[in-house]
């Protein structure tokens, strides 16, 4: 095996790492959330999601080992080429069908826990069709790059491929606007909530740590302009590495607002120590107990008997009677003790 270039060694320690991180907070959230016994599609689909992400650094791994990375193309031996052509087509599939799923995954997760506003299902459903046109159609333009498709890998062979730069741009340019769509879906809900600010900007923000992985579908998509088609073995590094830190990132934003009581009970009494918390809370326990306040969203109760809104710690859920639904905070509902209201995991 010939020696690594410094580029092929920063992607073999680089992406275990991440892995592993990934692997970590992924098993935070689906142990959580199987201790109260509320697994469903969206976890499922993100264990897939971790899967492929392990397949995804099996070809990061053969581009550094078998395809030459870092290195001039002129110094490779057809071999090696021919590895580093495989692997910049076959990854890319696992990566267009990792990315949907997480994406899906995470759509599916903000359905069930603001679904009952009738705006936001909207957005959902629209997000989720853009996301499928999205995946359908960079999916079959990378399997059939090339006619007939062995000649993205063996480029001697008769046959035409489309334009790489350009099939780039748009790729990553068109996911990294679905990305900030989705994450700041939940902002104006989760901004309605009857919250404290403290309470409240914790729930934001581990929604908002999903930044992570649109600022590094960002990144990717300007290092889109660092490749060379004429030396794809010396320039593919920075493109490269961060389509694989990409969905690692999104795994891990993924996993975090199921993670709000585990870690953020923590930063709260942080907060409270530092601020004196404490005695403006008490202050609060000491008026009268009232009826937890209602954020105006009027829907229309949906046809299924209970929603199951059962994903943030922090936050706990009241549908009433007349069709509001009201988020309130864990001590405000043990205080309304005639809350029907349903924990959260």
């Amino acid at each position: 095996m010939a020696p690594l270039s410094d580029d092929g060694k920063k992607s073999v320690i680089i992406l275990p790492i991440l892995t592993v991180l990934s692997t970590l907070f992924f098993g935070l959230r689906f142990w959580t959330r199987k201790a109260k016994r509320v697994i469903a599609i969206d976890d499922w689909l993100l264990c897939f999601a971790l899967f492929m992400l392990y397949v995804e650094d099996v070809g990061a791994f053969l581009l550094a080992v078998k395809g030459g990375e870092g290195k001039p193309i002129t110094t490779l031996t057809t071999d090696e080429v021919t590895w580093l052509l495989k692997m910049f087509f076959w990854p890319e599939l696992g990566y267009t069908i990792l990315v949907a799923t997480i994406k899906f995954s995470i759509l599916i997760s903000l359905h069930r826990i603001f679904g009952l506003i009738k705006w936001f299902r909207l957005a959902v459903y629209i997000l989720a069709t853009l996301e499928g046109i999205w995946f359908f159609g960079v999916f079959f333009s990378v399997l059939f790059q090339c006619t007939p498709i062995d000649k993205a890998w063996i480029p001697t062979k008769p046959g035409h491929c489309i334009e790489l730069l350009p099939f780039l741009w748009g790729n990553s340019v068109s996911n990294n606007i679905i990305d900030w769509l989705i994450l700041l879906l939940p902002v104006i809900p989760v901004l309605k909530l009857s919250l404290d600010v403290v309470h409240k900007g914790l729930v934001l923000g581990s929604f908002a740590l999903g930044s992570m992985a649109c600022i590094a579908s960002a990144i990717r998509a300007a290092k889109t302009a660092t490749v060379d088609e004429n030396d794809l073995s010396l320039s593919v590094f920075q493109a490269s590495i961060w389509t694989y830190i990409e969905p690692s990132m999104a795994i891990i934003s993924a996993s975090l607002p199921f993670l709000a009581k585990m870690f953020g009970q923590k930063v709260i009494r942080a907060f409270q120590a530092i601020s004196k918390f404490n005695r403006t809370e008490s202050q609060h326990c000491r008026n009268e107990q009232k009826e937890p306040q209602h954020f105006a969203y009027h829907i229309k109760p949906p046809r299924r008997s209970r929603y199951n809104m059962d994903d943030i710690d922090l936050l706990e859920v009241e549908i009433l009677e007349d069709g509001l639904v009201s988020c309130v905070s864990g001590d405000q509902v043990s205080n309304a003790g005639s809350a029907k209201a349903h924990g959260m995991v």
